[in-house]
């Protein structure tokens, strides 16, 4: 979720299975926010494909080739004014194309987005980007440029009961580059979510068909939940000023709460010393005195 601090999330996706065996899309993104105007991200995208088989003059099977698809991001976004906020992102790819060429690229993502609020519980979004903007790649056959686009959406997030909301939203996609296979593409969807727990999703992909682009519909549903572990201690004498306060907690988020727990862990080990310290010095003296009582 946007409203903490810091997460990340995982996903895999079998590409096309019914057509293609063995193809897989790994994702893997973070973010953290060091204050509310400011946010960090990484990004992580392995894409393997079950490739084709390699022959000699003759026919004969020499093998396969498996290409595989690398991309790495590192991004920054910052609120600019209120409600808009802009955000550059620059990303490193790397292609194999399982001939034992590797190709190596670098491009750039600018966005802007603003949100305006409509009441205290509808909102309309609006976003823009121009996403892969770089050096071509070459993987033993010539360069290629990579795929240049512009993209704007918008969407409605709208409540409909306290624990029950509704997010509608379209899109539109101009690929520029190549230039002999520019194209549109247009998306449209709507997500229903209750209790911010589950979600149902439906939407349909528009493409210019003459230019190879799909049209296509999906459907999907997920949940999301917090899971962790609490824990008190006992209250000895001792031990009574670390955990009337702060309780030793051992928590597995979904999303990371890891400076929260440090903030926390910091203070437990400042009062503690300071609080035994004072312990230790009581001890001693009453030592001293048992001492002198027996002499």
């Amino acid at each position: 979720s946007a409203e903490t601090r810091a997460g990340g999330g995982y996903t895999y996706l079998p590409w096309m299975r019914s057509l293609i065996p063995e193809t897989t899309l790994h994702a893997a993104a973070a973010y953290f926010k060091p204050n509310a105007k400011q946010a960090v991200s990484l990004g992580f995208r392995h894409f393997t494909q079950y490739g084709s088989e390699c022959t000699d003059d003759n026919g004969n099977v020499l093998g396969r080739l498996r290409p595989r698809d690398m991309a790495f991001d590192i991004g920054y976004s910052r609120t600019v004014a209120k409600g808009l906020s802009a955000a550059l992102t620059g990303r490193y790819v790397r292609s194999d194309a399982g001939t034992g060429h590797t190709g190596n690229a670098v491009a750039f993502d600018a966005g802007l987005f603003y949100r305006q609020t409509l009441s205290r519980s509808h909102a309309l979004n609006f976003g823009f980007q121009a996403a892969n903007f770089g050096s071509g790649i070459d993987c033993g056959g010539g360069g290629q440029p990579l795929p240049w686009r512009l993209k704007a959406g918008v969407a409605a997030d709208l409540a409909l009961a306290q624990a029950h909301r509704l997010t509608l939203t379209a899109e539109a996609d101009w690929r520029l580059r190549p230039a002999e296979s520019r194209a549109w593409s247009g998306r449209f969807g709507a997500e229903y979510r209750c209790c911010g727990i589950a979600a149902l999703r439906g939407g349909y992909r528009l493409g210019d068909r003459s230019a190879g682009e799909q049209r296509y519909g999906s459907v999907g549903a997920g949940l999301r939940w917090k899971c962790g572990l609490s824990a008190r201690r006992r209250e000895f004498p001792a031990a009574r000023h670390v955990d009337a306060d702060h309780p030793v907690q051992l928590v597995i988020p979904c999303v990371s709460e890891a400076n929260d727990l440090a903030a926390r862990a910091a203070s437990q080990n400042e009062n503690g010393s300071s609080h035994f310290e004072t312990v230790s010095r009581q001890a001693r003296k009453r030592r001293m005195l048992a001492v002198r009582q027996i002499a």
